[in-house]
């Protein structure tokens, strides 16, 4: 039966139109006679390989079928509820897959808590001025905060001073406490203080 299969097969393979399927099984059938082969053999494997195709035909249908109507949906896994979900969702033709709510990782692995600024030492930072383009940067052993109260209160104090022309300009051979505080006086400015930040952690 095997040679009746091969050549049944490549008939079904090759020949396309089916008219020509026709007469290529008939020309099969006779050649398979002068052989020696009965008929019922030939239809036999004719309906084994019909039945065949049909189950494959059956089974690429339904296939596809559930590929279209059937979704799938992610849920956080709370017992007792996301049972429930899943069932209603089953009735829609539609998959649900669970995942934990917390795992191990989450309960074990705690990341290092993000240092505030104003508490971080040994820093290089910038303040700006509001009024110009300039900047002042400085260096400080101790925490941004502590340097930055610092600036704050030199810089109040200095705004505090009234000068006239002639205490302005003998004022500029003597330096306050920090460059800040000095452009404060000197040109009346206000510092930005709001857009102070640090530019490198020293070690």
């Amino acid at each position: 039966m095997g040679v009746v299969r091969t050549l049944l097969d490549r008939k079904d393979r090759i020949v396309t139109e089916e008219e020509d399927k026709i007469k290529e099984e008939a020309h099969i059938r006779q050649a398979l006679a002068k052989c020696g082969y009965p008929k019922w053999t030939i239809d036999r494997v004719k309906k084994q390989m019909e039945e065949k195709q049909q189950r494959k035909t059956k089974k690429n249908k339904s296939t596809t079928s559930d590929q279209k109507s059937k979704g799938l949906v992610v849920i956080p896994y709370v017992a007792g509820v996301s049972e429930r979900i899943s069932r209603t969702l089953k009735k829609h033709d539609i998959a649900t897959a669970m995942r934990p709510h917390s795992t191990i990782r989450k309960m074990v692995v705690h990341p290092k808590d993000k240092q505030e600024p104003v508490k971080t030492p040994n820093c290089v930072y910038e303040i700006p001025c509001g009024s110009c383009d300039l900047t002042y940067v400085g260096e400080t052993k101790r925490t941004f905060g502590t340097r930055m109260d610092e600036h704050r209160r030199e810089a109040e104090k200095a705004s505090q001073q009234k000068y006239t022309r002639s205490k302005r300009k003998e004022s500029e051979s003597h330096f306050k406490n920090s460059a800040i505080s000095d452009h404060v006086a000197r040109a009346n400015h206000i510092i930005n203080w709001g857009e102070a930040k640090i530019l490198d952690k020293r070690k």
